[in-house]
């Protein structure tokens, strides 16, 4: 990285690409310095929601040379204004209005976007919507269980496994 004397703004080009997560928070470290010492803005591209989500002001998503949801990161994670948006920053369940209501979510006729941490689940019928856990993966400091409810499947993360595959759940949107 090479840097000009008394810059406006720094520009990098997918900064923290293939290096590892401990290299990643070092040069984060570096640059949050940089920018605040000079009181630069620093703009950046990367495909890595990691990247950008605890780390951004704002945010511009992009498809194909135009801009598709610019946003603070708390609005383009929780509030997409569609599925590639909402795809670009992790998980997610895709309701019809139909299965939303099932939730008690008022979708206002159009598909609904929730992200897998907005859904509780739970051994207690009450409130909940009933399904059977298909698949329990472990993520390190999380776990996403799927269930499928009628036809359709659910994605739940939940910080710890009290689930067996074939289980009886309920899930409670949250």
């Amino acid at each position: 990285m090479i840097l000009a004397k008394s810059p406006k703004m720094l520009i990098l080009d997918e900064p923290f690409s293939n290096l590892e997560p401990i290299h990643t928070e070092i040069l984060k470290a570096v640059l949050e310095d940089i920018t605040e010492r000079l009181q630069i803005t620093c703009l950046l591209t990367s495909h890595d929601p990691n990247d950008t989500l605890s780390w951004a002001d704002e945010i511009i998503v992009m498809k194909k040379g135009r801009i598709i949801q610019p946003g603070t990161p708390e609005v383009i994670y929780h509030q997409p204004v569609n599925e590639y948006v909402a795809g670009m920053f992790g998980r997610y369940n895709l309701l019809t209005p139909g299965q939303a209501t099932l939730f008690g979510i008022e979708a206002n006729e159009k598909d609904v976007i929730i992200r897998p941490e907005d859904f509780t689940i739970s051994t207690n019928s009450e409130n909940g919507v009933s399904g059977i856990v298909k698949k329990i993966s472990f993520w390190g400091s999380f776990y996403e269980v799927e269930v499928t409810v009628d036809d359709f499947k659910i994605i739940v993360r939940t910080g710890k496994n009290e689930w067996r595959v074939g289980e009886k759940a309920f899930l409670i949107a949250i």
